[in-house]
This record gives C-alpha cells, sequence and structure tokens, in this order.
C-alpha cells in the first residue's frame, strides 16, 4: 500500500510539475496521441531519474515503450539505466535500438561508442566513436574517448589528432591533457608528454597516483632523473606506495645512487612483494653491484637471479628477464 502511494505521489508530483492535466474520454487513441503519451512519459521518467528513483524511472521508460516501441528517448533513458548500474550489454542493446530508430542522433550513437568501450569491444567503440564524430565534430568527450580507445589496441599514431582536439575544445579538462601525455609518451615524444603532464600539475591540486606516476617516468624519459627523484621523494611523504618506490628505485638507479636506488626498491616490496617492477629492477641494481665487485659477490648475483625468478613465476611473459636469468644463472 505504502509502495502504491509513493507511486501515486511521484505521479502526481510530475503532473504539476509538466502541466499535465487528466483526460476522461474512453475513445480509442489515436497513433499520434499513443505517440504523444509515449513523449510525455519518456519526459517524465527523465525528470524522475534525475531525482533519483531509477525504479520509477524505468516503469515509466518501459510504459513509454509500450505505447511507441520506437521512441528513442526511452531506449536510450533505458540504456542509461542499465549502464548505471553496470549491466553494459543491456545498455548497448538499447543504444543500438536508439540508434537503428534514429541513425544521426548524436547521443545513440555516442552512448552506444561507450557502451561498447566499456565491454572492451574497442575497434566497435572505434567505429561508432566516429560515427558520433560525423555528427558532432565539436564533442570534446567523443574525441577524448575514441582517441583512449586507438591508443588502448596500441594505435597511437591514430589517437594523436583527436587527443590533440579534445585539448583544444576543452584547454581545463585534466583527464584530456593526461591522454595527451600517454600518447605523445606511446610515441616517444617524451619531452611533449612531459609539457601535458606538467601543466595538469600546475592546475591540479593534488595529482592522483596515475598521473604522478606518468610524470615521474615522462621526466626521466627526457633525462631528468633527479627531478623526477624530487618528485617521487615528495609523493612519498605524504602517500608511501609501492609505485612510488619502485619509480624512485629506478630515478637513483639512473643516477647511479645504488645504495638509494636498492633501499628504494626493497621499501617498494615491502608494501608489495609481488610488485615484479620492484623485483626485476632490484635484480638490476644487485647484478650491477655484482659485476662491480669484478663479478667475486657470488651472493649479489644469487639475489638478482632469485629476484628475477619470483618476477616470472609472477608474470612468465618478460623474455628480457627469462634471458637474464639464463645468462647469468650460468656463470
Amino acid at each position: 500500500m505504502k509502495q502504491q502511494m509513493k507511486y501515486t505521489l511521484w505521479m502526481m508530483m510530475i503532473a504539476a510539475a509538466m502541466g499535465l492535466t487528466a483526460g476522461c474520454t474512453m475513445a480509442p487513441k489515436s497513433s499520434s496521441a499513443k505517440t504523444r503519451e509515449a513523449t510525455e512519459l519518456a519526459e517524465q521518467a527523465s525528470a524522475v531519474m534525475e531525482m533519483g528513483n531509477l525504479e520509477l524511472a524505468m516503469e515509466l521508460f518501459q510504459e513509454a515503450l509500450a505505447k511507441d516501441h520506437e521512441n528513442v528517448d526511452a531506449h536510450i533513458g533505458i540504456g542509461d539505466l542499465h549502464q548505471m548500474t553496470g549491466n553494459y550489454v543491456e545498455a548497448a542493446r538499447e543504444y543500438k535500438a536508439a540508434r537503428d530508430l534514429k541513425p544521426n542522433s548524436y547521443d545513440a550513437n555516442f552512448k552506444l561508442g561507450l557502451a561498447y568501450h566499456l565491454l572492451n569491444r574497442l575497434r566497435d567503440a572505434i567505429r561508432t566513436y566516429l560515427t558520433a564524430l560525423t555528427i558532432n565534430p565539436s564533442s570534446m568527450e567523443a574525441n577524448l574517448n575514441l582517441a583512449t580507445a586507438y591508443l588502448q589496441i596500441g594505435e597511437p599514431r591514430l589517437a594523436l589528432p583527436y587527443a590533440q582536439r579534445a585539448v583544444e575544445l576543452d584547454p581545463d579538462h585534466q583527464p584530456a591533457r593526461v591522454n595527451l601525455g600517454a600518447i605523445y609518451a606511446a610515441l616517444g615524444q617524451h619531452d611533449k608528454a612531459l609539457a601535458q603532464y606538467r601543466t595538469v600539475e600546475a592546475n591540479a591540486g593534488e595529482l592522483d597516483e596515475h598521473v604522478a606516476v606518468n610524470l615521474a617516468t615522462a621526466e626521466l624519459k627526457s633525462g631528468s632523473p633527479q627531478k623526477a627523484v624530487e618528485l617521487l621523494t615528495k609523493l612519498i611523504k605524504t602517500n608511501p606506495t609501492a609505485t612510488y618506490y619502485e619509480r624512485l628505485g629506478y630515478a637513483q638507479y639512473k643516477l647511479e645512487n645504488l645504495d638509494a636506488s636498492q633501499e628504494a626498491y626493497e621499501q617498494a616490496l615491502k608494501l608489495d612483494d609481488e610488485n615484479t617492477a620492484a623485483l626485476n629492477g632490484l635484480g638490476v641494481n644487485l647484478m650491477t653491484r655484482y659485476i662491480q665487485s669484478d663479478r667475486t659477490d657470488l651472493k649479489l648475483r644469487n639475489r638478482a637471479v632469485t629476484a628475477w625468478q619470483k618476477s616470472v613465476r609472477l608474470n612468465l611473459d618478460q623474455p628480457k628477464i627469462l634471458d637474464l636469468i639464463s645468462r647469468y644463472s650460468r656463470l
């Protein structure tokens, strides 16, 4: 009974807000009347969804489709509800229905592309984002997502113009700059990547770990390991993570500070003993020390090989590390 009262109250609120009036005729409704009713129901559902009542929104969208199964807004609305609850398969199905009904709908195409993207159907996502951009070339979100999808399939050159366009359209959008930086880095243009990350750093109150690591890596690749050390040391003071310590170990190694490098790698492994990058870095550090001892300190060599062996047990797909194990285990 309470649920029925709640439903009735919602409907009264919506009717009052939208100026709807109740009719009393019993005559059969024309298709155009049903289409109008479906449109009104879809509008009500959207309003209810904005208020946070997703269950009632779904009921209203479905009622709209019962009156007019070609109501594009209802299909998109149901897709939105599925996407909000993580049901991307159903979301894609509804967005595709909307796109098929209205091929020139930017919303239907973009949201279908996003659903494919979330399902990791990257090539389908790319094709659909491209269609969305033919409808609205100035969409920052479509340019950004398309660039991201191209990068994910290993095509940074194809990603670049869309990533650049996204930043042009919204220079203050930090994820767009991070994405552009990642694409520059993938293309080996580390100075340009660094410029993007530094812009993000200047504008952001606090860097998240992913961006901070990208910035530190860009500093290293651009030949500034000391700046990377300074950045990572600052970050570790407030947020000591295994990833930060691993990057610090590598930066100190590049500066030939082997003691500091080893200490950083060991700190990383205390926080995460399955961090393969730290295991590999520690192995390289220890093997360098072994070589510097004129290959007399066998404990260093054995510790290095042990670290690499643990790393490949965690991830066998490391041909360079396997080669190092093979080479130095025979000594």
